[in-house]
């Protein structure tokens, strides 16, 4: 798998990312959490440590029944794994992950 990186490999890089950004602590704690699952789900399928974006969306449908059929609310853990899959996914292919902007409607 020349040119792929480790699921480990990726992971801290997006936590480096995280730091850069100005996550708070427990956000990059509860990305690593979440890593740590992920990872051993890889593992456990593939008998490898390579992310791919099909193996993500497995993760998440056989995890997190996501995406869901009747739409509703994510629950707080499907947030958590769909953040993990997305960041490590954005971090591959771009190198960078994106911040999301909570949207403000008063000045605090």
């Amino acid at each position: 798998m020349e040119g792929q990186r480790t699921i480990g490999e990726l992971a801290e890089g997006v936590m480096k990312e995280m730091e850069r950004l100005k996550f708070s602590p427990l956000t990059i704690r509860t990305f690593r959490q979440d890593v740590r699952r992920f990872r051993k789900y890889v593992q456990e399928k593939t008998g490898d440590d390579f992310f791919s974006e099909k193996i993500g969306q497995a993760y998440l449908r056989d995890e997190f029944g996501f995406p869901p059929e009747n739409p509703h609310p994510l629950t707080r853990e499907q947030r958590a794994g769909v953040h993990c899959v997305r960041r490590l996914g954005e971090y591959q292919t771009h190198g960078i992950i994106w911040r999301n902007q909570k949207r403000r409607t008063a000045p605090r």
